[in-house]
């Protein structure tokens, strides 16, 4: 009787492992990307510029660009979307260099910063605020600091946002309104059965140590009171523009903006000039 009591035991922890397993291979399928590089540089903008390694979390380090170094005032941190590098928003960058300093961040797996098991919005969060503690540390401790990040990173600055009080203003550009909406479409394009996701979701929860709720920009809306303008194009093929006016719907508050672009898809609207044009008014009325 006790072999029996034994070898259930046995067969039951074998099969615990073994789904624990299974949901880290897909987890890892769904999530990890190879290493993104980037195919151009500020030289090639003619940007003048000086690109530097800084201290991340868990020992790692993190690729920034910094954009017009020295130039007093405010300064504006940019972060990219998924699969995309820092280089994506050299376009914007080009623009606005002309007023503000600039640090770009290639995010963990991006450029030259070290790699990452997984790129998350907590993971771009956390990378963030290491660039916000870089900037006190030896930049300025009082300057202003704007968060401008597109797609994942226009998530992941309003995410950050309602971690810090050292962010002023956010421009969040073709967002996603719900993480978990993201989450169940990565799911499906992995071919990941129907049945099964429901299970998946609540272990990168455990994973993540957060609900998707409270890492969704719908919800972080409303975690923090500084300005936000959120820009959406209405021709985005990854993201509805409708995830804009979800999120400005939730919005408690007056200081959340809107501005769509007509006939621009989820990255054609960052070498639009005239939106470049749009965050600078945004951030000259918030920086003061």
């Amino acid at each position: 009787m006790l072999k029996v009591i034994l070898y259930t035991i046995f067969i039951s922890l074998t099969g615990i492992i073994a789904f624990f397993i299974y949901l880290n291979y897909l987890l890892h399928r769904s999530f990890n990307i190879y290493h993104i590089h980037c195919e151009k540089t500020p030289e090639d903008y003619g940007l003048k510029y000086t690109g530097k390694l800084i201290p991340a979390l868990h020992g790692k380090k993190i690729e920034l660009w910094d954009l017009n170094p020295g130039f007093p005032g405010p300064v504006i941190i940019g972060l990219h979307g998924w699969e995309i590098a820092a280089d994506s928003l050299l376009p914007l960058a080009e623009t606005l260099q002309e007023q503000w300093r600039i640090l770009l961040i290639n995010a963990r797996n991006h450029g030259q910063s070290d790699d990452e098991k997984y790129s998350t919005i907590v993971n771009y969060a956390e990378d963030v605020e290491s660039t916000i503690r870089y900037i006190r540390n030896n930049i300025g401790k009082t300057e202003p600091i704007a968060l401008v990040g597109h797609s994942l990173g226009g998530a992941a600055s309003i995410y950050t946002a309602s971690r810090s009080s050292d962010v002023s203003a956010v421009v969040s550009i073709s967002a996603f309104a719900e993480q978990e909406e993201v989450m169940k479409a990565a799911f499906v394009r992995g071919k990941m059965p129907s049945w099964f996701i429901s299970s998946m979701l609540v272990y990168i929860e455990f994973r993540l140590g957060e609900k998707m709720e409270k890492l969704s920009p719908g919800y972080l809306i409303n975690c923090f009171d500084k300005p936000v303008l959120l820009v959406h194009g209405t021709k985005d093929e990854v993201i509805h523009v409708s995830n804009m006016d979800r999120i400005a719907g939730s919005a408690n508050r007056s200081n959340v903006e809107k501005y769509i672009m007509e006939n621009e898809t989820h990255s054609s609207l960052l070498s639009q000039p005239v939106l470049a044009g749009r965050i600078n008014q945004f951030l000259k009325s918030c920086l003061k």
